[in-house]
């Protein structure tokens, strides 16, 4: 089975700079991927001593269940959490943090289930797609088995694994359909996804750096 240390190798061959894509600049990277007109999550950033505001109740009534990422600016940490259900909830996570809420950013995003989650790295030279069953949570910690696909030389999707389930493929060319610019080429930089049990497909990040 192909690894990401074998597309790391695979990239270097090709002189694709697949190292910079892990340099973060999350508020870049949130703007770039709100900006793109790929669908994503519902967002909400809002400053630590805003986290009872109006709008900040109605976001999250509004969505079945969120996720909270919060961000110590001067203990330079962060802590989230995952299925919270109601302002309640939200607040006690809050109240549980060891950091001041005026030192602090929060952002609040719509979470749904999902059946699949992934990554795609995607250049003029190289387009790949990792995917996975399984929770966002569950994929991002690497628990479940990835699939390795590669647009071919003929502009075709193939895996390197053999047997791949037809609903891995279907899901796969779903995710690729939204980068597509062109027969031949997409949507150049690197994206992480999920697909929800009704089939919406979510795109969580999306860096550049070429």
């Amino acid at each position: 089975m192909a690894t990401w240390n074998d597309w790391f190798v695979s990239a270097k061959n090709k002189n694709f700079n697949l190292e910079r894509y892990l340099k973060v600049d999350q508020p870049s990277d949130l703007k770039r991927l709100y900006s793109s007109g790929l669908p994503c999550f519902d967002y909400l950033p809002v400053k630590g001593s805003n986290y009872s505001s109006k709008e900040v109740k109605e976001f999250i009534i509004a969505h079945k269940s969120i996720w909270v990422r919060v961000i110590d600016h001067r203990l330079q940490k962060r802590q989230s959490k995952l299925e919270m259900k109601n302002f309640d909830e939200f607040e006690a996570f809050l109240k549980s943090l060891p950091f001041n809420l005026n030192d602090c950013s929060i952002q609040l995003y719509q979470m749904e289930k999902n059946e699949f989650g992934g990554n795609v790295i995607s250049s003029p030279k190289l387009t790949l797609i990792e995917i996975a069953y399984g929770l966002q949570d569950i994929v991002g910690k690497s628990t479940e088995p990835f699939f390795h696909g590669k647009i071919n030389s003929h502009g075709r999707l193939e895996f390197v694994e053999s047997n791949v389930p037809n609903k891995i493929i279907l899901a796969s060319k779903k995710v690729l359909s939204y980068l597509k610019k062109s027969r031949e080429s997409y949507l150049e930089g690197y994206f992480e996804f999920a697909i929800s049990f009704d089939g919406k497909v979510y795109f969580m990040d999306y860096k550049t750096g070429f």
